[in-house]
């Protein structure tokens, strides 16, 4: 009877879109493959040299277990082993080729995981591959795919956020589901994280998403801006508005343009608001401005430089909540100098 089995484990399945199925496993077999998967990834990481040869059949092997249904843990450490994979390909396998092939199963996976904690581990992943490749390694459509799927699980965060936020205000008696709460709202907001530093790497590494992100995140991130959302998707919103400044200036100037100023007035306003993370996003991305911005960026200068100073003059400018926004602030009136020391207001 499996249910005298010590060895064999009644659990939930979570499987997105189905709901909660319980199953019945055998957990040694879990245990023995979660176990060889994190050795499999200790010597990608510290002996890569040594691996390059057994790369093709570790990816035969790993690259199906990003949708293992049964243990998170093994979706966890498959993702690992794939930005460790990039780093020691044989000289007869295309890294480009290999990172369009594991991005193409990271997406599937990514789009179908139910785990938070996992998603974001997934992410992260996908994040890693883009920055380990040469840029404009994945094709248009490939690239297009991608923001759908990051857009998708940003969105859908964002909701489960809301949702948890709401359950929030109800349970405030409840000391065990405050708790629970409060730790998938940490969840949520970790997972939103990863998704925006995905965002901005496929701005620094495709020239391609320039055009996509100007019709999709755009104005997403114009909209979290917004009264109805908090601090938290204030400060996503300028992270991705920084990194748009940026790598996108870097990568096309001219598409960039037509959105500088209204990106520069959203990071005026939110300069010398009450929270020192948004702060910090904002003085951070005036410096970018003041580098990359152009003629867009005098016109704001004046008022750049106000709001600059007000953010280091703030009398909690250096306790330790503060420092990384007086540190930006600071820098960014360097940067000020540098590109535009022949404005008065710099002086």
């Amino acid at each position: 009877d499996d249910d005298d089995d010590d060895d064999v484990e009644t659990i939930k399945l979570a499987i997105k879109g189905v709901g909660d199925k319980k199953i019945q496993i055998k957990t040694s077999i879990l245990q023995d493959k979660a176990m060889a998967l994190s050795v499999i990834e200790s010597y990608l990481e510290d002996v890569p040299e040594g691996m390059s040869q057994f790369i093709e059949k570790i990816s035969v092997v790993v690259v199906p277990l990003l949708k293992f249904p049964y243990l998170g843990e093994i979706r966890d450490s498959s993702s690992k082993c794939l930005v460790h994979m990039l780093a020691c390909l044989p000289p007869h396998i295309s890294k480009p080729d290999m990172l369009r092939h594991f991005v193409t199963h990271l997406l599937e996976a990514i789009k179908q995981e139910s785990d938070v904690a996992v998603a974001g581990s997934l992410v992260e992943a996908f994040h890693k591959c883009l920055t380990a490749c040469e840029p404009n390694c994945m094709p248009d459509d490939m690239v297009a795919r991608c923001s759908e799927i990051m857009k998708q699980i940003f969105d859908e965060s964002l909701k489960r956020r809301k949702k948890v936020q709401k359950q929030q205000r109800h349970v405030q008696d409840d000391e065990e589901e405050v708790e629970k709460l409060e730790a998938e709202n940490e969840g949520e907001e970790e997972l939103l994280n990863t998704v925006v530093e995905a965002v901005g790497a496929l701005v620094k590494t495709h020239l391609a998403f320039l055009n996509i992100f100007v019709s999709t995140f755009y104005e997403m991130c114009v909209g979290l801006l917004g009264d109805k959302y908090g601090d938290v998707e204030h400060r996503l919103a300028l992270c991705v508005f920084d990194d748009f400044i940026e790598h996108g200036s870097k990568a096309n100037a001219a598409a960039v343009q037509p959105y500088l100023q209204p990106i520069l007035q959203a990071l005026l306003a939110f300069s010398n608001v009450p929270d020192p993370d948004v702060v910090q996003a904002a003085t951070f991305g005036l410096g970018l401005g003041a580098e990359y911005g152009g003629a867009a960026f005098r016109q704001v200068l004046p008022e750049a430089v106000r709001r600059l100073l007000a953010v280091v003059a703030n009398p909690k400018a250096q306790e330790p909540e503060f420092t990384a926004a007086t540190a930006n602030a600071a820098r960014s009136l360097c940067k000020v100098m540098q590109f535009h020391g022949d404005h008065e207001a710099a002086a």
